[in-house]
């Protein structure tokens, strides 16, 4: 056991502190314990008020309420707890001086290095396709194809047939009358009486 288990002081309430040292006696007087309690506070007690149990530890038949109550202002002794506190300083001191001074330096490198480039490559398909719907963009594997719409006005013309016209032939006999002037010529031969035959000519 450790001696901290040995010096304990218990109480009926609990542990009250521990025995820190016995003051021997002196003519007509017994020994007292100094006892020190868990506040700090030490006291001296009679040494036949505690009892040193099995274990090591003292105990005594009190409270600490009783035990203070037991005990006069004029035995109890208090101890003030001094405990030291390092302060540390830091002070600048200077042991030297130093002058930087930065130089340039130029030489040349030759970097070998592959850049990527992105560039696009237009390629117009024309198509001249009559559409129902607008049309939209979309990818033919890796190649973006976007569509070129235009509005354009279109006037048709039409061949429209719009009636029939038949012709029937027939033949019909109507009787018909009219007047005709025809002509014909004849020739009349008549002799001129101022002339007269000659040359034995004979008359006809």
């Amino acid at each position: 056991m450790s001696d901290s288990q040995y010096t304990r002081l218990v109480g009926t309430d609990g542990e009250l502190g521990r025995v820190v040292g016995v003051a021997p006696a002196t003519a007509g007087e017994t020994s007292s314990v100094m006892v020190e309690l868990s506040d700090g506070t030490r006291i001296l007690l009679p040494q036949a008020m505690l009892a040193r149990e099995v274990d090591g530890h003292y105990a005594v038949a009190l409270s600490r309420a009783e035990l203070v109550a037991h005990i006069g202002d004029d035995q109890r002794i208090v101890l003030p707890v001094v405990a030291e506190e390092l302060h540390v300083e830091k002070r600048e001191h200077t042991t030297g001086r130093v002058r930087v001074r930065k130089l340039v330096r130029e030489q040349e490198e030759t970097v070998d290095e592959t850049l990527l480039r992105e560039y696009v490559e237009v390629e117009r398909v024309p198509l001249n396709q009559a559409l129902d719907a607008p049309a939209t963009v979309r990818y033919d594997g890796e190649v973006m194809v976007i569509p070129v719409m235009e509005e354009l006005l279109v006037v048709e013309k039409r061949l429209v047939l719009r009636e029939e016209i038949r012709l029937v032939k027939r033949v019909a006999q109507i009787p018909h009358q009219q007047t005709v002037t025809l002509r014909s010529e004849e020739v009349v031969v008549e002799r001129d009486p101022r002339e007269t035959p000659t040359d034995g000519a004979l008359e006809q």
